[in-house]
């Protein structure tokens, strides 16, 4: 999908217990293949990360934009 993670969210989420394996995920899902079904996994994920107080919905945003449909 290329996109781009910043250093300041992983660093957000390495923070936390389980971040290694946490940001392991994010970036798998990022360099998927830009379909329906990896954008709404991507999507889900990120909603988990932000309703976890893991990252901010800001956070999330920022990495939703960059994906083209």
């Amino acid at each position: 999908m290329n996109i781009t993670v910043s250093e300041d969210i992983l660093a957000k989420i390495k923070k936390r217990k389980g971040g290694t394996a946490l940001v392991s995920t994010l970036l798998d899902l990022a360099g998927r293949s830009n379909t329906e079904y990896h954008r709404g996994v991507l999507h889900g994920y990120l909603l988990c990360l932000s309703t976890t107080g893991v990252i901010t919905g800001d956070d999330a945003m920022c990495i939703l934009e960059q994906i083209v449909r």
